[in-house]
């Protein structure tokens, strides 16, 4: 199977190799044409060059007669204006920090987002470096080992740059990449919690043996890891979705390394160790396999090679025995967002189903199996 899939139009990546409908209407140039009057550039003669493949949101690179540019749609129940305005005051702080990102336009009423009927738009100047993995899928490898460790020394330097930006955790639960829960000494409680105020999440969980299949299966075997650890741990803004796809990267002829940081909309405060762990999770193994093999593969170098270009950075001890009790839970929250977001807005409950037994149960599952404990055995190891 390969890990990269060009999608048609009005296709998006799904859970597994194949594509699958888009969540959203594909964006039109009429639509695109009106978005633009709005910022003040001119309608006339604009291309819709290549429609992105990534679920969650419609997004397109658009040729104008200004220039290209990079316009996305949300649905206004999941990104308002506000929620949008969040991750762009976190964008402009890492432009601050030397750390590049795509620069977003204001709209003639000033401000980032625009809110125009059921939708809200953003538009990026087309950040700077080549989209190599632009149709790579979710949850798959880097081409190689040096990309993987290029991609770590750049989340390092990210990181560094986010420290100080000090801004409150975002306020929407939906499609967000937090890990609240555990922060609790009884994170079932706090998840039991949480859930009442998540009225479709709540609905559709209510038939379902959660609160013991989560205790069974993520609680009981790894709070207790974590729970030593978690409370000490700085925090700061995190990037919840460092995958190669959301990297640019330098010209052929030159040496490869990461140009361009993309894609902040699962951002949230949370700490270091979840975006690497994160970054492991989303592209260390392979979970596209779960479903039809008992044996998937682990990219053991990649992940040493990532390790070690992040601690040429920001070097953090114990990181290999801490990121192995975080790493089988490190998915949680994000999992229960993408069930709201299937079952509230999209109303797909083979889509739920699939993030609820495949992806928050499926993946905390595997690290229980012999597969699964010995890559925590030699992360416990890494470094030592």
């Amino acid at each position: 199977m390969s890990n990269f899939l060009k999608t048609a139009k009005d296709e998006s990546h799904g859970f597994g190799y194949d594509a699958r409908p888009v969540d959203w209407p594909s964006l039109t140039a009429s639509e695109v044409q009106t978005v633009l009057l709005h910022y003040g550039i001119a309608p006339d003669n604009t291309k819709l060059e290549w429609h992105s493949p990534r679920p969650f949101s419609a997004a397109a690179r658009i040729q104008t007669s200004t220039g290209k540019f990079f316009l996305k749609r949300h649905f206004s129940k999941l990104r308002s204006v506000f929620d949008l305005q969040e991750e762009h005051a976190f964008i402009e702080h890492l432009k601050k920090k030397n750390i590049s990102v795509p620069s977003i336009l204001k709209h003639i009423g000033g401000k980032t987002a625009l809110a125009l009927g059921d939708w809200v738009y953003e538009i990026h100047h087309i950040a700077k470096g080549i989209d190599l993995y632009g149709n790579a899928l979710s949850w798959t490898p880097f081409l190689n080992n040096q990309d993987s460790f290029e991609a770590g020394v750049a989340l390092g330097h990210f990181l560094n740059a986010s420290a100080d930006f000090t801004a409150p955790a975002r306020k929407t639960t939906l499609l967000i990449s937090s890990f609240h829960f555990f922060e609790s000494d009884d994170p079932l409680r706090a998840i039991s919690l949480n859930i009442e105020k998540r009225p479709a999440l709540s609905q559709w969980l209510s038939d379902k043996n959660w609160e013991q299949n989560i205790y069974e299966i993520l609680i009981k075997p790894f709070f207790s890891g974590v729970k030593s650890w978690i409370n000490n741990e700085p925090l700061l803004w995190t990037h919840g979705d460092w995958h190669a796809s959301n990297l640019l990267w330098s010209p052929a002829g030159q040496k490869r390394q990461v140009e361009s940081i993309l894609d902040f909309g699962l951002s949230d405060r949370t700490f270091a160790l979840f975006d690497i762990a994160t970054a492991i999770e989303r592209s260390g193994i392979s979970w596209l396999d779960l479903e039809k093999k008992t044996s998937l593969n682990i990219y053991w170098e990649q992940i040493d090679q990532f390790l070690l270009g992040y601690q040429n950075i920001r070097l953090t001890p114990y990181l290999g025995p801490k990121l192995a009790t975080l790493l089988p839970i490190v998915h949680l929250d994000f999992a229960l967002s993408e069930i709201e977001y299937f079952i509230g807005l999209l109303n797909d409950e083979d889509a739920a189903n699939a993030a609820y037994e495949g992806y928050l149960l499926g993946h905390a599952k595997w690290f229980l199996s012999t597969e699964g404990q010995r890559l925590l055995t030699q992360l416990k190891s890494w470094g030592s």
